[in-house]
């Protein structure tokens, strides 16, 4: 027994298979709702993490110092501008001489290298440039270093702070979230 096609039932069929706008609109809310929850978490994580590599790509700087200082028998010196929030590698200009000249690095460290917007400078221990009053870490050609040490923390509420020692024998980073 065959019945037939009936378009009416099809009809009825296809409109049930789909959403309606209104529900739609419903779901495209609560996701934006979750997406607007979650994303502070997904700014704070970023924000640290930037904060981690620059204090990272300090550590690599005063790590590379004392090496090329070692290697090309003369003084490197890591400046610190805690003003300006940056940091630069110099390197003795010639033969040791009084006062020191110093010069830029031609290449990777030839700029200043300027921290992120939520990495603050704390306290500082290190030797001060008379002229300019700028903090340095001595890096020698002999291994010697000065003993210095420098705090970050990050953003107004202190949410994570890095301490980073130069010991003379090497360099040494603390985390305290």
């Amino acid at each position: 027994m065959h019945y037939g096609h009936n378009p009416q039932r099809a009809y009825a069929q296809d409109r049930r298979s789909g959403f309606t706008l209104a529900e739609l609109i419903v779901v495209l809310s609560i996701l934006a709702v979750m997406a607007l929850s979650v994303s502070p978490i997904f700014r704070g994580a970023l924000r640290d993490a930037r904060a981690e590599h620059a204090v990272s790509d300090f550590v690599a700087v005063l790590n590379y110092a004392p090496s090329r200082a070692i290697t090309d028998s003369v003084e490197y010196r890591v400046y610190v501008d805690a003003e300006a929030r940056t940091y630069r590698l110099l390197r003795a200009a010639g033969p040791a001489t009084y006062p020191p000249a110093f010069e830029r690095m031609p290449g990777r460290y030839q700029d200043d290298v300027a921290l992120p917007p939520s990495l603050h400078i704390g306290k500082i221990r290190m030797r001060r440039e008379v002229s300019t009053k700028d903090y340095y870490v001595a890096f020698f050609p002999n291994g010697a270093t000065d003993i210095a040490e420098i705090e970050f923390s990050t953003d107004a509420d202190d949410s994570a702070s890095y301490t980073v020692s130069v010991t003379g024998v090497g360099v040494q980073t603390g985390v305290t979230p």
